[in-house]
């Protein structure tokens, strides 16, 4: 049976992470800006940019699996690895900053503010996955053949 991939949740989490932003000096930098100059970088090392890369490629990857409790797993563990990305450009950006704000506050709101969405597709998507697995029976036995 060929099941059509279903790339919605995966694009809104993939989306929802590039648009979240932090201010650096007087700059507002949307995610997407700096994890696509962090690939672009030639200092830093394959094997960093493979593992920034597993997250988003695990999202889109989970829309072919046909077994959903396969794709459970993929989607969990790839939100769960696109959260502990979200939270390191979080710790660098916003809690130990390179280039000082002269707007103090507005460097934890903003990031705050639009790591909401994000933060909603995240759940929302591990919800769909989780109550899509445990709605599929686990044995389709039938005892007329016994």
């Amino acid at each position: 049976m060929i099941v059509k991939p279903k790339f919605a949740p995966a694009v809104i989490c993939i989306l929802t992470f590039c648009c979240v932003t932090a201010v650096s000096g007087d700059a507002v930098i949307p995610f997407g800006y700096i994890f696509a100059e962090a690939l672009r970088d030639p200092d830093l090392q394959w094997t960093v940019r493979i593992l920034l890369l597993v997250p988003i490629v695990g999202l889109l990857a989970s829309s072919f699996i046909n077994h959903s409790r396969k794709r459970c797993i993929v989607v969990s563990g790839s939100a769960l690895g696109l959260i502990i990305l979200w939270l390191l450009v979080l710790i660098l950006f916003v809690v130990y900053p390179r280039i000082p704000t002269p707007y103090p506050t507005s460097a934890k709101v903003v990031p705050a503010v639009t790591s909401i969405p994000f933060l909603v597709a995240i759940v929302a998507t591990i919800t769909l996955a989780v109550r899509k697995s445990v709605a599929e029976p686990r044995f389709q036995t039938n005892r007329s053949q016994w």
